[in-house]
């Protein structure tokens, strides 16, 4: 049985930060059966909840509002329920605010975090616990991430996207959102637009992908240059499975094939994927200040991709948010490797290297297929053109003076 230790100045002593009297993962094996695909399923159910009750209360009307928020409390209780990580997120969050904690049911906490064996006091552990050996620190033996948890979670709001959209019902929310979109970047100009959307285009990201895994494989890090690898081609491989399933139309036709349907947006789903590696395969060599930047550089890029599709035409609002959230999914489960990956000058070299070929190619990219890039979107350039001369204020003239 797992004790855990209280956290100071936590209401919840049975959740706590450490495990005070962990079993050996080698003197019992891990649990496996029925009762834990059961508890998984649950989680996976309590995701779908969560996700579903957020567009009932918002896209419905009065009567939707408690109906939805009955939804997400269901899908959160779920998922604390049945998750270890889900019960210590949600301690965490009410330690860290005792009036919501006090107004709290104790039935609900009960419902949520269960009766787990406490150790109220560290102190007052059996001597005959083990305890864990430190004599062999190292980031072999880091506390490992759980990804499980967010995995799931993602690809439960990814369906709950899909589903929204095979029902159509985000179609009037997409088309005022795409339309305050466009206006906020009509200003930009068109050659911004296209060079940025170049860079999510399939050519490119195909040769930031083969960088980044032949960056991983000169660290010598094999299995996660074999996960990310693997992960690549299995977002290509949604990516065309869901847009065949689901078969929403573009804004503007301006592809043929699987490509000829919206959802959810390739080009936002390979770019933050692919550059979610490749952030993290230069931050996790770097100091936090430095991972910080290269993060929010990663993330500003990943969002500009993501606008430029919609004000091209290329994509709906809601086919650029599910492509995140694919994307999403399976960086989750990316991350925690690069977290363990141990800095060396010779891999800071590489990881330099990778991101300079990276800027290198998306720059000549970008340049390069100015051309055919205005001419893959000119329906959507010249709508662009005369929404700007009708919002372009008049020229006052003689007449008007006059008058």
């Amino acid at each position: 049985m797992w004790r855990r230790a209280s956290v100071s100045g936590s209401p919840f002593p049975t959740i706590g930060r450490r495990c005070v009297n962990a079993p050996d993962k080698d003197a019992v094996p891990r649990r496996l059966g029925l009762h834990l695909l059961v508890r998984r399923g649950l989680v996976v159910f309590g995701g779908f909840l969560i996700f579903a009750g957020i567009p009932v209360g918002i896209l419905t009307p009065i009567p939707g509002l408690p109906i939805g928020l009955g939804l997400v409390v269901a899908g959160a209780a779920l998922v604390a329920r049945n998750s270890v990580t889900g019960k210590r997120q949600i301690a965490n969050l009410l330690s860290a605010h005792p009036r919501i904690h006090r107004l709290t049911p104790d039935w609900l906490q009960s419902l949520v975090f269960g009766n787990i064996p406490v150790a109220n006091d560290p102190q007052s552990v059996p001597e005959t616990v083990p305890q864990p050996d430190k004599s062999n620190a190292g980031p072999q033996n880091q506390k490992r991430h759980d990804s499980t948890l967010p995995f799931i979670l993602l690809w439960s709001g990814f369906a709950v996207f899909a589903l929204i959209e095979f029902l159509g019902a985000a179609n009037g929310m997409d088309s005022a959102l795409a339309g305050h979109i466009r206006q906020l970047v009509r200003p930009l100009g068109e050659t911004p637009l296209l060079v940025i959307t170049s860079i999510g285009d399939g050519t490119n990201l195909v040769i930031v992908a083969m960088l980044c895994v032949a960056g991983l494989a000169a660290m010598r890090v094999w299995m996660t240059a074999i996960l990310t690898a693997g992960a690549f081609l299995l977002n290509v491989a949604a990516v065309f499975a869901v847009k065949a399933v689901i078969s929403r139309a573009r804004p503007e036709a301006l592809y043929s094939g699987v490509d000829v349907y919206s959802f959810p947006s390739g080009h936002a789903a390979h770019s933050a994927l692919i550059l979610t590696v490749l952030a993290c395969l230069v931050a996790s060599i770097f100091p936090p200040r430095t991972q910080r930047l290269i993060g929010l550089s990663a993330v500003i890029l990943i969002v500009l991709i993501g606008v430029t599709r919609i004000a091209l035409n290329a994509h709906w609002p809601s086919d650029v948010v599910g492509g995140w959230i694919l994307a999403a999914a399976f960086a989750s489960f990316l991350v925690p490797r690069f977290l363990r990956i141990e800095p060396s000058p010779e891999r800071r070299l590489i990881a330099g290297l990778v991101v300079l070929l990276c800027v290198v190619v998306s720059a000549y990219h970008g340049i390069s297929s100015l051309s055919s890039q205005r001419a893959l979107y000119a329906p959507a350039l010249e709508t662009m053109e005369s929404e700007r001369w009708r919002i372009t204020p008049a020229i006052p003239t003689l007449e008007a003076e006059r008058a």
